[in-house]
């Protein structure tokens, strides 16, 4: 095996959750994106997602083979 890289994020933008129903569970979660800082690849305030922009998007698509 070859080196190993680690990629770490940091929190770059908030969110806001919607409750759409009557469970804890039931709820959408949006990208406040007048808070985002325009990084290409980040997290978010309160979740454990990891986001990427559309030019990333593209750079990923464009390098990573499917699998």
């Amino acid at each position: 095996m070859g080196e190993l890289w680690e990629l770490v994020l940091e929190e770059r933008a908030d969110t806001e959750r919607v409750k759409t129903g009557p469970r804890i569970l039931d709820q959408e979660i949006y990208l406040k994106l007048d808070k985002w800082d325009g990084r290409d690849w980040f997290t978010a305030k309160g979740v454990g997602y990891l986001y990427v922009s559309e030019k990333a998007k593209s750079w990923l698509e464009n390098r990573v083979p499917q699998g």
